[in-house]
């Protein structure tokens, strides 16, 4: 995830202990469009086997 983050496609921050990932609007969809586009979708991948990882999920 560090070259998305690098990119500016994907931003996390932390606040009272819950995560928040956020993507870039631009990685997911063309402008119009409602279907989320092949790298968009490999972000998202990548974003899930993280959050795989995380044991307290409270």
């Amino acid at each position: 995830m560090k070259g998305e983050i690098d990119k500016g496609q994907v931003t996390m921050s932390e606040l009272k202990g819950k995560l928040t990932v956020n993507m870039v609007e631009a990685i997911l969809f063309d402008s119009g469009k409602a279907e989320v586009k092949p790298e968009g979708l490999v972000v998202l991948g990548k974003v899930i086997e993280i959050l795989k990882t995380v044991n307290d999920r409270a």
